[in-house]
């Protein structure tokens, strides 16, 4: 069907203001470059703004999967294992009663990358060791990040509740969307390949922010796309 521009994806997801919408086309292109760490995009906003429905299809486009959304469990070895298995974890309805401290410094770690272990299943001692930088997202009505470490390491995404009119059948949202699927993807490679030839080029004159790689991927990708 040939490319189309990767913003398209944006026709699917209710997000209303510009600079959150170029951040996260920036981001969702950036996800298919390995070896650096990934800023996760916390999605909030009220009940009927389409939180779980733009995480899914995120994932349909990062790492397409028939696990969509995954559950946070409080049982840190399961989060550990489902991260494993996924370039892309995408955690769904999460709550402050859900979220506490050791599970805000996994995902810090998971998003950095580094060192995480669990117990073997049927063994008293062994460990079971993960070299972990995998992409990950949240959404919940409320944002449920509030460690400076994990902020540090988020793009806070706020959704508008949408209006009834213009609500559509699940049914008729998502054929719409693997209609248009292969052509984003191919605009997402082809802003890649001129993103490839324009980071070399680049100078930043006041220095780089945290999560600097992103910040240099992402600076090259928004120029690949027009900005």
């Amino acid at each position: 069907t040939g490319s189309v521009d990767p913003r398209k994806i944006l026709d699917f997801i209710n997000l209303d203001d510009e600079e959150l919408r170029i951040l996260l086309v920036v981001w969702i292109n950036s996800c298919f470059i390995q070896g650096f760490p990934q800023p996760a995009p916390m999605i909030y906003g009220a009940q009927g703004s389409a939180k779980t429905t733009a995480s899914e299809l995120l994932k349909r486009i990062i790492d397409p999967s028939t696990m969509e959304t995954s559950r946070l469990s409080h049982d840190i070895a399961q989060i550990t294992q489902v991260i494993a298995h996924h370039w892309f974890s995408n955690f769904d309805n999460i709550s402050h009663d859900k979220f506490f401290d050791s599970m805000s410094d996994l995902l810090c770690t998971v998003i950095t990358g580094g060192g995480v272990s669990k117990r073997e299943l049927y063994s008293d001692d062994d460990d079971v060791a993960y070299y972990l930088q995998r992409v990950i997202s949240l959404n919940g009505i409320n944002l449920v990040a509030e460690k400076p470490d994990l902020l540090d390491r988020s793009i806070l995404i706020e959704l508008s509740r949408i209006p009834d009119e213009k609500r559509k059948e699940m049914q008729e949202l998502k054929a719409a969307f693997r209609a248009k699927l292969p052509g984003i993807l191919g605009g997402i490679f082809d802003t890649l390949v001129k993103a490839i030839n324009i980071k070399p080029t680049l100078t930043f004159n006041d220095g780089l922010p945290r999560m600097a790689d992103f910040a240099v991927w992402g600076a090259a990708i928004s120029i690949a796309l027009g900005y």
